[in-house]
């Protein structure tokens, strides 16, 4: 928790500079049974994290076009087979869409292209 109070502190006084300053392990928030388990962790330029079937990582990056600016991906993922494969392919296609990234009390808002938001709470 004293992780993130700083985090918001950092990005309140000066905004923040790379994906390392939203790093920390994040649950997804949805009322989609599928969903449930998502769990998202950014650590430097890396993201990991559990889908609704597999493990699966990538890369984030901070863009040059603004301060709330990101890029996500390629995501890769493990291969295990379960009935919430569709749920997975569009968890993984909105997280490679997202372009802005806005830090909420307790987590993260990661909005995709088409407007997607993406809401995380901080673990």
């Amino acid at each position: 928790m004293r992780q993130f109070f700083i985090m918001v502190v950092a990005f309140v006084l000066g905004g923040w500079n790379s994906a390392k300053d939203i790093g920390g392990v994040y649950h997804l928030i949805s009322d989609a049974p599928a969903l449930q388990r998502v769990t998202l962790e950014i650590e430097d330029t890396r993201v990991s994290g559990q889908g609704p079937c597999n493990r699966y990582f990538g890369s984030i990056a901070h863009s040059d076009t603004g301060s709330n600016n990101i890029q996500v991906g390629p995501i890769a993922s493990t291969k295990i087979a379960c009935p919430h494969l569709s749920a997975e392919h569009r968890y993984f296609q909105d997280l490679q869409g997202v372009s802005m990234v806005k830090v909420v009390p307790d987590g993260l808002v990661l909005t995709t292209s088409d407007e997607t938001n993406l809401v995380f709470k901080y673990r």
